[in-house]
């Protein structure tokens, strides 16, 4: 049904109804109601008091702080890599980091469970002024327990380093102006991984109950 693109909750001790991102009040617009009928959607909002606005939002899971290198390409085209490993050759294109503060295996279980799940998440790099955003996809074929690698796949093959399937994008895809600051072995930068809702044709959704 097509009223699946909504997302209920209480704010304010408002009800608040979402199509895509975009408020509405109670009084629903000509639209709406060609998809749910008022009724209907107070109905499911007083099922779902207990949800909040904070609890709909994407939540941050992780935050992973990491180094520079000067051997840092990010030109590889499938994967995306940081590491706890404080040397990499050239040959290793696909990092992005070194020093990592951990790997899979150190993920909290909050984050492994949400991953393995088969649940989105978001992807944030972050280095200085800059911040590159994507997103990714867990599953239960991820064992997540690698003690120094953190690789994100647009493919779906999954290994003890793989944290997240069917990325939307891959090293080669990062700015070159981010590049150039991770070059420098003084720069620092953090990935932060971020849970997120039901995917739907390009869009991020919540199901009703």
């Amino acid at each position: 049904m097509s009223g699946r693109r909504f997302k209920c909750y209480t704010e304010r001790n408002e009800t608040v109804t979402t199509f895509l991102g975009r408020k509405h009040n109670s009084v629903m617009t000509g639209h709406m109601k060609n998809l749910l009928d008022r009724e209907e959607i107070q109905n499911r909002c007083r099922q779902r008091k207990t949800i909040t606005a904070s609890s709909l939002s994407p939540r941050v899971l992780e935050r992973i702080p990491f180094l520079g290198h000067e051997n840092i390409l990010g030109t590889h085209k499938n994967t995306l890599e940081i590491t706890t490993e404080e040397y990499i050759s050239k040959r290793a294109d696909c990092i992005i980091g070194v020093g990592a503060a951990k790997g899979c295996a150190d993920l909290y279980v909050d984050t492994k469970q949400w991953l393995q799940n088969g649940n989105w998440v978001g992807l944030e790099i972050r280095c200085g002024p800059l911040s590159y955003s994507f997103v990714g996809k867990g599953a239960s074929t991820l064992d997540l327990k690698d003690q120094n690698e953190i690789v994100l796949r647009k493919s779906d093959f999954a290994s003890s380093r793989t944290l997240a399937l069917r990325c939307s994008h891959a090293a080669c895809d990062v700015p070159r102006r981010m590049i150039n600051l991770l070059q420098d072995p003084n720069s620092s930068g953090e990935l932060i991984i971020r849970s997120l809702p039901r995917k739907l044709d390009d869009e991020f959704v919540w199901d009703l109950p």
